[in-house]
């Protein structure tokens, strides 16, 4: 266990873990690196995965099946995922809960993640399993949210993700 951490969060992380157990995700991601450690972190809770490193890629992937959670790279080589993704949010009554990843997070992006109903990750917190299973938690907090809550306190009532250092502006 993380020293920083109560059993209360450890508990709720292993709640998570359980609920991905059988559950098929999406890793989207053109790092190969990156996309085979969340692979590994996700296979070991036992998420069924499958991978791609492209948008074309994630779009044949998507309409196949009810995805649990999906694990985007922002930018990708053939595009950017988060315009598609938002196109795909004003077609659809909703879209799988969702985690976008991207080195480059300001605020207008971390708004418009928001505004689809996803969970916007900075590349650079994704170094441990733990970031990723309370992004995931978030994204379906989120999802089972009524329309029109505020996604960032959808976000910060997530007890894994609450506990986190605020910045001085006080963005995660």
């Amino acid at each position: 266990m993380h020293p920083e951490r109560s059993q209360t969060d450890e508990e709720l992380l292993q709640t998570v873990i359980a609920q991905l157990a059988g559950r098929d995700v999406l890793l989207v991601d053109d790092c190969a690196e990156d996309r085979e450690k969340y692979a590994l972190w996700l296979a070991a809770a036992g998420a069924r995965i499958e991978q791609t490193s492209t948008l074309a890629g994630a779009r044949r992937a998507f309409g196949t099946r009810p995805w649990a959670a999906l694990v985007v790279d922002r930018l990708l080589p053939d595009g950017d995922a988060l315009a598609w993704l938002t196109r795909e949010a004003s077609t659809r009554a909703s879209i799988p809960p969702c985690v976008v990843v991207s080195g480059d997070l300001d605020a207008k992006t971390y708004r418009s993640v928001y505004d689809i109903g996803a969970v916007p990750v900075p590349k650079q917190h994704m170094l441990h399993r733990d970031v990723l299973i309370a992004a995931i938690s978030s994204a379906w907090r989120f999802a089972s949210q009524p329309p029109k809550t505020d996604p960032l306190q959808a976000v910060l009532a997530n007890p894994l993700m609450a506990r986190r250092p605020r910045r001085s502006n006080g963005e995660p």
